[in-house]
């Protein structure tokens, strides 16, 4: 099967408010993706995304859901001082990452994250969903 006819499988670290806002307002554009995976330390928040959105696999644990081969890409959706480690994790698994804005804590963990995604070959991406938003001056 061709790399444009297969599907995606995306995995999803983090499953508070940002995810579930994310996966509704994604879900209908994903043509060629779909939810393999979640997880979160919490059973409550997983087995609510899988009933939700139909996600047959969910994990306590990130590094868990990084073996699954049923994952190509992952969301990191975590708390903002999870956010590098967690990606990191991930590309070291050989996944594609997409990570929640703040990318990082600080300039090194930002550096250590960028130096991973070139090491393994993975792409890294930063959701800055407002980036282009108009700015509004306040005086």
């Amino acid at each position: 099967m061709s790399q444009s006819s297969r599907s995606i499988g995306i995995g999803i670290i983090g499953c508070g408010t940002i995810a579930e806002r994310m996966i509704r307002a994604w879900r209908p554009h994903m043509r060629h993706a779909h939810l393999a995976a979640v997880s979160d330390v919490s059973a409550d928040r997983t087995q609510h995304f899988r009933i939700e959105f139909g996600i047959k696999n969910a994990f306590s644990d990130h590094h868990e859901l990084l073996k699954s081969a049923d994952v190509d890409a992952v969301l990191v959706l975590t708390p903002n001082f999870l956010h590098a480690p967690q990606s990191i994790d991930a590309m070291k698994a050989g996944k594609h990452v997409l990570c929640q804005k703040p990318m990082a804590m600080n300039v090194a963990e930002a550096k250590s994250m960028v130096d991973t995604a070139a090491e393994t070959g993975v792409t890294l991406m930063a959701a800055y969903v407002k980036r282009f938003w108009p700015c509004k001056e306040t005086h």
